[in-house]
């Protein structure tokens, strides 16, 4: 789950920069938790 809050000023950026700007940290979050080795867990 991923939740934001955050205000947004008029002509300050645009639905497309923060698209990116999403896009860019997702893409780390995702390649940070590609190379961690996940620990066994017992159900």
């Amino acid at each position: 789950m991923c939740e934001r809050q955050a205000a947004f000023f008029e002509g300050a950026d645009g639905p497309e920069m923060r698209k990116a700007g999403w896009s860019q940290l997702l893409d780390r979050l995702g390649e940070l938790l590609a190379t961690q080795e996940l620990p066994d867990v017992d159900p």
